[in-house]
């Protein structure tokens, strides 16, 4: 099952009334005219206006019919007949060439190369990509699985819709490189520290030259550290957990990293 999260909103009219507004129920019920958008489509290149006037009506059917003469008509589309505000509110489409941008709000959209959340991402990009009126009917057929669903609408998809998903993994690949630059900093700071400390040991017993410590050196030695994606996980849990002071020594023993036993 797909989890939805839906912001509701309050409003009054004009005669002091409080409403409802859900942008999921203005999607679902959308006029025909805007049949073939999608969740994006619809709220990026469209947005809401009174109906004011029948002279509204007879413009939009102008338009539609292509006998409006001098400046461009925006096309208007009433809501179905089962909206709230059938009767009082309509979509307006924008100008084709305007810059209006979609801002999504809440929690991120999973990663297409986590196995676990693969079947979420697939339905969370068919929900987002593709024209639907109900959740649990128009995605896919019952017994179809996600995986196979978000494959047969990949088959047929448009160049920006394929834009749009490479622009949604960017966000995973650009947070993936910083934690990963983040970490590997930290680590290189942390073993210069202690090469240092041996380097002034061997100076003692051999009484040699100190040796300085590269920064390629660190490079490389960082750079040959094969860390596998569950031990990034790992570093970063043990951060948060000092960042959040959770095992701060009030209680016992200070928390300390396991070491591994000798002879092993």
């Amino acid at each position: 099952m797909l989890p939805t999260q839906e912001t509701v909103t309050l409003e009054a009219d004009d005669q002091g009334r409080i409403t409802t507004k859900s942008q999921i129920v203005d999607y679902c019920q959308h006029g025909e005219h805007l049949e073939q958008c999608n969740i994006i489509d619809y709220f990026v290149n469209t947005y809401e206006i009174d109906i004011d006037s029948k002279g509204d009506v007879a413009l939009t059917s102008a338009a539609q019919n292509g006998k409006w003469q001098g400046r461009p008509c925006h096309l208007r589309v009433r809501y179905l007949s089962g909206h709230l505000k059938a009767r009082t509110k309509q979509r307006i489409m924008r100008n084709p060439n305007h810059h209006t941008l979609p801002n999504f709000i809440g929690s991120r959209f999973p990663p297409h190369d986590e196995p676990d959340e693969y079947p979420l991402y697939c339905a969370s990009m068919l929900m987002l990509l593709k024209p639907w009126r109900q959740l649990q009917k128009d995605l896919k057929p019952p017994k179809q699985s996600w995986e196979s669903a978000f494959g047969d609408f990949l088959a047929t998809a448009t160049v920006q819709t394929k834009k749009i998903l490479s622009g949604i993994q960017y966000y995973h690949e650009c947070r993936d490189s910083t934690v990963r630059h983040t970490l590997s900093v930290e680590m290189a700071h942390a073993l210069e520290g202690m090469a240092t400390e041996d380097m002034v040991v061997e100076e003692r017993d051999e009484g040699g030259k100190r040796r300085t410590i590269t920064e390629e050196m660190l490079t490389d030695l960082v750079a040959s550290q094969q860390t596998s994606r569950e031990e990034w996980h790992g570093l970063l849990a043990i951060e948060a957990a000092k960042l959040a002071k959770i095992f701060d020594g009030s209680e016992g023993e200070p928390w300390r990293e396991a070491q591994e036993p000798e002879g092993t």
